[in-house]
């Protein structure tokens, strides 16, 4: 796959870990999101999707690819991309997140990185990068403001269709 094709690529929007009814870890609640997002990225697999692209955020995005890379070692025609929002993003995270960053990243088929620096707007650019690149967005939408709201809601408007996992 050499392009990117939007009838077959589906991009990952949602939250980041404090902004979920649940601890992140070893808890059923946690555990009933994770298989969740997995029957919503196998369904989209089923549906003919093959390219899938993860901002890379901690959280909802990273949980994500790694579920992405997994599917992807019994369905090898998976292609997984790392859309990042500036130049060396992931390195001003914290020891454990930028550990598990580093492993998701190490896993993608293909890097591709928005904006030479950051900028207030980095993270938004690589977003619409995202959808505008998708027929599918997998969201993870608690209708908190940010980020994932605006992606979800631009998506929304250019016609791309939205799975709320939390709806």
């Amino acid at each position: 796959m050499s392009g990117t094709d939007n009838a077959v690529t589906c991009c990952f929007t949602g939250h980041r870990p404090d902004k979920y009814p649940f601890v992140y870890g070893a808890n059923p609640e946690a555990s009933a999101f994770l298989l969740t997002l997995s029957r919503a990225v196998f369904t989209a697999y089923e549906e003919g999707f093959r390219h899938f692209i993860s901002g890379m955020c901690v959280g909802f995005d990273l949980w994500a690819a790694e579920i992405v890379s997994e599917l992807r070692d019994t369905h090898p025609d998976i292609l997984l991309e790392a859309a990042l929002p500036f130049d060396g993003y992931g390195w001003n995270l914290r020891n454990e997140e930028r550990a598990l960053f580093l492993a998701a990243l190490e896993r993608c088929d293909r890097v591709t990185t928005l904006c030479s620096h950051y900028s207030r707007s980095c993270f938004q650019f690589r977003n619409q990068y995202m959808v505008d690149r998708s027929s599918l967005v997998i969201a993870a939408y608690n209708g908190s403001p940010g980020g994932t709201r605006n992606t979800v809601h631009y998506a929304l408007r250019t016609g791309c269709p939205v799975r709320n996992i939390l709806a």
